[in-house]
């Protein structure tokens, strides 16, 4: 696989979602499989918990040489510490129990299996969490012709449909959810307001800083609720650019609360469950 560097790291660093708990950065997943196929590479990743987010992040690449349909990462910030050594373009391959990295005359080779722990501590594989995570995501249904999300697959066979979706611009979601950082908060908790007229996203405590955005946009029998989200989610919105179609689906009669769906389009998507 050849791809830009600097793309590969942004994908990684999507994949790896850091958040901070207690004050104290997380990475919620710490190895992937790369996925590649003629034109894109993707990452399809359960968070550690196994159950509260779910990501799919897309990003494209400049060359498929076949061979590779998936390449191991054994951990991501290791990884990104070596492409941080190497230009652009970057060539990828595997080789028994190691990853090379090639750009133009410079060779990195890094110790690398698919049977190396998904998790420190773990008992799951990287290859056993990613057909994990890959089996999960199929229950997230799009549409055939337009690639939309159209809803999550219960147990039952039946499709949750989402009860309001959004189209909000992908920068200012990311400069209102990163003022969670104002003051060295890192707080980790975003909420989400919905009234007649449309949505609120505020973060922060009037200790160190408050702070609210408004969008206007109003659906028919729009009812009020609020819900708060954590999961690192500015992590998700920078450098993303263009639109995000924000999707809830309403689980509250199961007693399992609020969770949405963000879908980049063809960048990918990201689940968030609500806390309960």
């Amino acid at each position: 696989m050849k791809i830009d560097t600097s793309t590969l790291a942004n994908l990684l660093r999507k994949t790896q979602r850091q958040q901070c708990v207690g004050g104290k950065p997380q990475s919620q997943v710490t190895s992937c499989l790369l996925q590649i196929d003629d034109a894109t590479v993707s990452t399809t990743s359960l968070v550690r918990d196994g159950k509260t987010s779910l990501s799919k992040f897309v990003a494209p690449i400049l060359e498929s040489k076949g061979g590779d349909l998936a390449i191991p990462i054994p951990d991501i910030p290791r990884v990104l510490g070596v492409l941080g050594s190497h230009s652009s373009p970057l060539t990828i391959h595997t080789q028994p129990g190691k990853i090379v990295f090639k750009s133009g005359s410079k060779t990195t080779t890094l110790t690398a299996s698919p049977d190396g722990l998904a998790f420190p501590h773990s008992q799951e594989t990287i290859l056993d969490w990613g057909s994990k995570s890959q089996s999960l995501s199929q229950r997230f249904v799009f549409d055939e012709v337009n690639k939309n999300f159209v809803g999550y697959q219960m147990a039952d066979g039946t499709v949750r449909k989402p009860i309001y979706e959004w189209l909000v611009d992908s920068n200012r979601m990311f400069e209102i959810l990163r003022c969670d950082n104002m003051n060295g908060q890192k707080l980790n908790r975003y909420i989400i307001s919905v009234d007649d007229a449309g949505i609120t996203v505020s973060v922060g405590d009037e200790l160190k800083g408050h702070t609210t955005d408004r969008i206007d946009m109003a659906q028919p029998e729009q009812k009020p609720f609020e819900w708060a989200f954590e999961g690192g989610l500015e992590n998700v919105f920078s450098g993303m650019g263009g639109n995000c179609v924000i999707h809830f689906l309403d689980f509250r009669e199961e007693k399992q609360g609020i969770r949405m769906v963000l879908d980049f389009g063809d960048c990918g998507f990201v689940y968030q469950a609500g806390v309960l």
